[in-house]
């Protein structure tokens, strides 16, 4: 476009753009087998974005027309649970003519059932492979009959989680009817060789997006450069504070006309950082969440505020997505939270170091946030160390004994099966467990997995991994195609070493499970915590094992435990024989804990830790019926 030069007032012709910036009409699609209970994060920020920018957006949600079709529980099964590691979603959606030689009904069934999925006919219900297909086939076609899409300059398909193959048949379809639309695809599920290696394999894609989309998007989009099989990185450095809030209007919009918002619950997905700060410096070895995204960067509180309060507009529960907190929130964003009142009504998924000290715990609680994930993974440091988490098994017992001190719920889960590591790890854990049956046991025990940008997938010679394969799924959803090595997110390998993890293990393993059995009755659940009965200090003691449920604390060995609240090193502590003894005797109940070189408390001290007789006798009864 033309654009007529003004004047100023000098008679020079003042400054303008060669062309006016030109406002396009996109589409952007959240397809199957997407996350039920959150709407697209990028497609919020690219609608936000653009919208902005001056061009009309509309923003798609096929992915519930189908949780509508397939009922709440099997969707969830196929797009959340087993079914997400098995790409039960990339094969309900795999079609011939893009991915041949994908496995048959029959050939499907029979890989779920020796995968190890449990009862997974019964998990569908009456629904079936075969009737959820039809169903998917169907939502399909009346998506692409229902909508206009000759209308749009840009159809814009977000992939994550299982979205690779109806992205690409919707595609397609769209760009066989209405060849002058310009289909792109993006998503983190497209980082690092999977964007290459999907753009060469399907070059009638416009353009193929991978890292962050938040500036290189919104630049193609305006410049609509010709040629198709592009491939776009966004790995240009971004400031969090002049991205836009995100706008997930047509998500709830699309649940309420679809009757799934009192069903689906959903939660409104809040970024306030990118990257790993940790990763930065120690990339733990089996993690790989950022892919080629390492470097960190957050936004600022005053920005964070401003986005909670506009987010609370959609009265629900706002979901941190973060893959971890930021140092400086501890002293900036957590006391402006606190002092403004825009307390965080999170559940809070990232993760945060170990090694935090009680004030910030105590801030996390001032802010509104009592669920953390803090990585603990491990109970034994030799363990820890091979992982390069940068913390002990000491640093770990004493988060899980102060967050049931402060009434923080620490949600996390016991790794196992590590290449290189020490079977008697685990011997020593399965002793250690009983000993912390009182404190918040792990969610899960869950054996390491080969994921893409992991160090171990990237270097698995570093750890004795030998034969890396894409997981036996990837064939059953895509065919054996020379791109599965790239596309492929889960890999297997062969484990180095004569035995088994799953057989040294074991042990660990089987006292976690009486851990969480034990810990599911708030009311039963293992006890070790000092109580005050009138002026007497006592320690209340229930866990399995233990003779004496209670006993009193001399003075002495009161001051030692107050003294232990945090991990204390050997030789700071005086070498006299009564503390020696006390120590000794402190040990021998497990009030105590001696790992590492170090000493620290087990036994709990409640901040409200005054009970009467009655109510000491009621527990210890209560507890005794129970067993």
């Amino acid at each position: 476009m033309l654009v007529t030069l003004r004047r100023s007032g000098n008679g020079v012709p003042a400054r303008a753009p060669a062309r006016a910036p030109a406002a396009r009409r996109v589409a952007l699609v959240s397809a199957p087998f997407g996350g039920v209970d959150t709407p697209s994060l990028a497609l919020g920020l690219l609608a936000a974005s653009l919208r902005r920018d001056g061009h009309a957006v509309d923003v798609h949600h096929l992915d519930l027309d189908v949780v509508k079709a397939f009922g709440l529980e099997s969707y969830r099964w196929v797009a959340e649970d087993s079914g997400w590691r098995l790409m039960v979603g990339e094969w309900l959606a795999a079609d011939e003519s893009l991915m041949p030689g994908s496995a048959t009904r029959a050939r499907f069934e029979e890989f779920l059932r020796t995968a190890g999925t449990g009862p997974w006919r019964a998990r569908l219900g009456s629904m079936g492979l075969a009737r959820m297909r039809g169903l998917l086939d169907r939502e399909l076609a009346r998506f692409v009959e229902r909508v206009a899409w000759d209308a749009y300059d840009v159809v814009g398909f977000t992939v994550m989680f299982q979205q690779l193959n109806a992205s690409l048949r919707l595609a397609k379809a769209i760009k066989r009817a209405h060849p002058r639309v310009r289909v792109v695809l993006g998503g983190i599920n497209l980082e690092g060789p999977a964007g290459p290696a999907v753009a060469a394999h399907f070059p009638w894609l416009d353009a193929v997006f991978t890292g962050y989309a938040d500036k290189t998007f919104p630049r193609w989009l305006q410049e609509l450069p010709p040629g198709t099989g592009t491939v776009i990185s966004g790995d240009e450095p971004i400031a969090l504070d002049d991205v836009p809030i995100p706008e997930f209007g047509e998500y709830f919009r699309k649940l309420d006309e679809l009757g799934l918002a009192w069903r689906v619950r959903p939660q409104v997905p809040l970024e306030i950082a990118r990257g790993c700060w940790w990763g930065q410096k120690h990339h733990c070895v089996f993690c790989g969440l950022n892919g080629s995204q390492m470097a960190f960067f957050d936004k600022s509180p005053a920005r964070v505020v401003d986005e909670i309060r506009t987010l609370k507009r959609h009265k629900r529960k706002l979901f941190l997505v973060d893959n971890i907190l930021a140092p400086r929130a501890y002293d900036e964003l957590l006391p402006r939270l606190r002092d403004e009142g825009a307390k965080l009504e999170v559940r809070w998924s990232v993760s945060l170091k170990a090694n935090l000290t009680r004030p910030q715990l105590r801030r996390l609680l001032e802010a509104g946030i009592d669920v953390i994930n803090p990585g603990i993974e491990s109970l034994s440091t030799d363990v820890l160390r091979l992982m390069d988490k940068g913390e002990t098994s000491v640093q770990n017992v004493w988060l899980l004994r102060a967050s049931r001190e402060l009434g923080v719920r620490p949600e996390w889960h016991l790794l196992w099966g590590f290449p290189g590591e020490d079977p008697a790890a685990y011997a020593d854990q399965a002793a250690l467990i009983p000993k912390l049956s009182h404190l918040p046991p792990p969610l899960a025990c869950v054996e390491v997995e080969l994921v893409r940008f992991s160090p171990m997938q990237k270097w698995p010679e570093r750890f004795g991994i030998t034969n890396v394969r894409p997981h036996r799924a990837y064939t059953q959803a895509f065919g054996n195609h020379s791109m599965l090595g790239d596309v492929a997110y889960h890999f297997e390998f062969d484990f180095p070493g004569p035995v088994s993890p799953a057989v040294y293990a074991r042990p660990a393993l089987d006292a976690a499970e009486a851990w969480r059995s034990g810990a599911r009755s708030a009311i039963t659940r293992p006890r070790c915590e000092v109580v005050h009965v009138g002026r007497r200090k006592l320690v209340l003691d229930t866990r399995p094992g233990r003779t004496s449920r209670l006993h009193g604390l001399s003075e002495l060995e009161w001051g030692m435990l107050e003294r232990l609240e945090r991990p204390t090193l050997e030789k700071a502590l005086p070498c006299d024989p009564v503390t020696r003894s006390t120590l000794a005797e402190l040990e021998r109940r497990w009030l105590v804990l001696h790992r590492d070189g170090r000493w620290v408390r087990l036994v709990v001290v409640p901040e409200e830790s005054r009970l009467g007789p009655r109510l000491v006798k009621k527990v210890i009864t209560a507890v005794r019926r129970a067993m």
